[in-house]
């Protein structure tokens, strides 16, 4: 509700007294009770299933919702917590992450090129402008240079059985620095490789970087019983079946009925001129 981090939820929590009471406390805690890291692993220990069966005591708590005959779908984007991509700043962190990994097991490098790597990002930055593009141009070839030329050499100085640990790494690394401007599934962010970029047609915000993401709620009662997410950008009209399979599983789970009829937000306004259907 509020878009923050699973640390910015534990720091506002110990301040406020109300999300205290809400979570059940009893007497106000002035400590930090437990760690952000313990959504995630909650998260990852519950999976898919049993995220609906959270979802389905919500629905639960509304005895009309999960028998609702109408129900509304709408798409967004759920935007991720990375910074605005650019290729040369992901250079620069393949550049970085190949120190760590060539730290940690203990492999001399031939370069680091930490400061190198480091006036290059300066002068990739504002490409756009005439009197730097030349410049800028130049800094972003020589950033994928330098990434994979640190990327075979760690690939050549690893004992097999690590260059099997980092097989997956070395890939994406590889990917990101060989994709250009118009290239499909690109990477654009290394700890959140499944992110896309999705055009919302807003004039402020363009384009959106996260998931796509398809939400179903009653009509009457606005009672969310479904919440799924899709890889990639596919078109809204593919996303319905999927929506509508898991709003069928979470309201059958606690004993409701299967939606008869589904309406996209987008065609709100001429779903308004029809004759509305008489049950």
């Amino acid at each position: 509700m509020f878009k923050k981090s699973d640390e910015s939820v534990v720091d506002c929590w110990i301040e406020n007294a109300y999300w205290q009471y809400f979570t059940g406390e009893t007497f106000f805690q002035n400590k930090q009770t437990f760690d952000p890291s313990e959504f995630v692993h909650f998260r990852k220990r519950i999976g898919e299933d049993g995220l609906e069966l959270l979802l389905g005591q919500s629905v639960s708590l509304h005895p009309k919702a999960k028998t609702e005959k109408e129900v509304q779908i709408d798409t967004t984007v759920q935007e991720k917590n990375i910074t605005f991509p650019t290729d040369s700043k992901l250079a620069k962190k393949i550049i970085d992450k190949c120190s760590e990994i060539a730290k940690k097991e203990g492999i001399d490098q031939r370069q680091t090129y930490k400061r190198v790597s480091k006036q290059y990002l300066r002068e990739a930055y504002f490409g756009h402008h005439p009197k730097r593009k030349k410049k800028a141009t130049m800094a972003r070839k020589k950033l994928r240079t330098i990434g994979c030329r640190v990327v075979r050499e760690l690939e050549r100085k690893l004992p097999e059985p690590l260059q099997k640990h980092y097989e997956h790494e070395f890939a994406k690394y590889k990917k990101v620095l060989t994709q250009q401007r118009n290239s499909k599934d690109k990477i654009y962010s290394l700890h959140e490789p499944q992110t896309a970029c999705i055009s919302k047609g807003k004039a402020h915000k363009a384009y959106e970087f996260g998931t796509k993401v398809a939400v179903v709620r009653g009509r009457l009662s606005g009672v969310i019983s479904s919440i799924k997410r899709f890889p990639g950008n596919p078109h809204d009209s593919k996303t319905l079946e999927a929506a509508l399979e898991q709003s069928q599983r979470v309201r059958e789970s606690i004993g409701g009925t299967r939606p008869s009829m589904a309406v996209l937000i987008e065609d709100l306004e001429e779903y308004h001129k029809l004759e509305k259907p008489k049950y």
